[in-house]
């Protein structure tokens, strides 16, 4: 009798920045939006362009070319933001990942995602091959975890010391989900 096992599989959305595709975890997305009116904050760093307005809040968008290296996002008629919401500080909040543009869904077995090489560990939680092309499996704790990816913590710093608040002074510079803008 053939013992039966079953491999863990994984959804991931396919994305490209520069040519070179990228994947996310389907559990982190709340949905892709068209490539939206970006409003610039002041003192941000080149990684996040701005916000925009997804429904009714105010949610900081990020440069995936940028953080990635590969150079900022060119904004054409594919280019999108996809929202995710992660765990920051013990509460979900919303991120917009600007990317070129989104592929579609692929499954993905745990067993065929291979270890990244160490330099890229800080951003990638794996590779997988899709035919003949790789899928490069981002890890969005790391990626957007860096410095680079909030408010200058001084900006936000100032502005509860002055007595201000709102949804985007917080020192990781992403509002709760459903603050108000």
């Amino acid at each position: 009798m053939e013992k039966a096992f079953s491999v863990a599989r994984d959804r991931y959305l396919t994305l490209s920045i520069a040519n070179v595709d990228f994947a996310l975890s389907i559990h982190c997305i709340r949905e892709v939006l068209d490539d939206l009116a970006i409003t610039a904050l002041p003192d941000t760093t080149a990684g996040m362009p701005g916000i925009v307005d997804v429904r009714g809040n105010a949610v900081a968008v990020f440069d995936l070319g940028y953080a990635l290296g590969l150079g900022p996002v060119a904004h054409t008629r594919d280019t999108r933001v996809v929202i995710v919401e992660l765990w920051r500080g013990g509460r979900r909040v919303l991120a917009g990942l600007l990317a070129d543009a989104v592929r579609e869904v692929h499954q993905i077995d745990d067993a065929a995602v291979q270890t990244p090489p160490r330099a890229c560990a800080g951003q990638l939680r794996g590779i997988a091959r899709d035919g003949a092309r790789f899928l490069l499996l981002l890890d969005m704790d790391k990626l957007l975890s860096g410095e680079a990816f909030c408010v200058p913590a001084g900006a936000a710093g100032e502005a509860r010391e002055a007595g201000k608040t709102g949804a985007a002074d917080d020192a990781d510079g992403f509002p709760p989900i459903g603050a108000a803008s």
